[in-house]
């Protein structure tokens, strides 16, 4: 199971959350935020396919004050912290295909 919190900053329309799919099909396409909201988003995809998360920020300032973003996949943190410049991927492959929950 992917799991990702994210907390917005003051800016939230700078961010964007997208997760894709074989074939480049968008399983999430988070783009509109409050600002300093929480947001939780959970996928298993039992489909043996590539999947990609990117986490976006414009700006490139990463997320200010109490803004944040978690992601994990399974027990395993990925990554937890608010510095993500202008943005970054994480290639989880088989998203839960042998992952264990």
């Amino acid at each position: 199971m992917l799991t990702v919190e994210f907390r917005t900053d003051d800016f939230p329309k700078e961010n964007s959350i997208v997760l894709t799919g074989s074939g480049g099909r968008k399983l999430w396409n988070h783009r509109k935020f409050k600002a300093n909201r929480s947001y939780r988003w959970s996928r298993c995809n039992t489909n043996n396919s590539c999947t990609v998360l990117d986490v976006t920020d414009t700006y490139g300032d990463g997320l200010d004050d109490d803004g944040y973003i978690k992601v994990t996949y399974g027990s395993a943190i990925l990554y937890d912290g608010s510095d993500i410049g202008y943005g970054f991927y994480i290639d989880l492959g088989d998203l839960c295909y042998n992952a264990s929950t």
